[in-house]
């Protein structure tokens, strides 16, 4: 995971047999930190799923915009979860948990 100070980017790694296809969504939710606060909320759908061709290992990647409030807060969290896979299972780690730090 990276992070700048306006987003978080979340790296998405296929793993194993690239002989066909495979697309996975994903969507955020809320924790401590609430969407359209702290961050802006995504999900596929509406945007669209992560997608791998035949033969594609390369690394995706999830970007999530966080809010500046412009005032110092506690930190606070928010998860990003893959589902809905189609064409191959998901691995040990469906879920990133991300901190806030402002």
């Amino acid at each position: 995971m990276s992070q700048t100070a306006d987003a978080v980017t979340l790296p998405v790694k296929r793993v194993g047999s690239v002989l066909g296809p495979v697309s996975v969504g994903f969507a955020s939710a809320d924790g401590t930190a609430i969407a359209g606060t702290d961050y802006s909320t995504v999900s596929a759908p509406p945007l669209p799923p992560l997608s791998w061709g035949a033969g594609d290992g390369t690394l995706r990647t999830i970007t999530v915009p966080i809010t500046n409030r412009g005032v110092a807060v506690p930190d606070r969290k928010f998860t990003v979860t893959l589902a809905a896979p189609s064409g191959a299972t998901l691995g040990a780690i469906p879920t990133a948990t991300i901190t806030i730090h402002k």
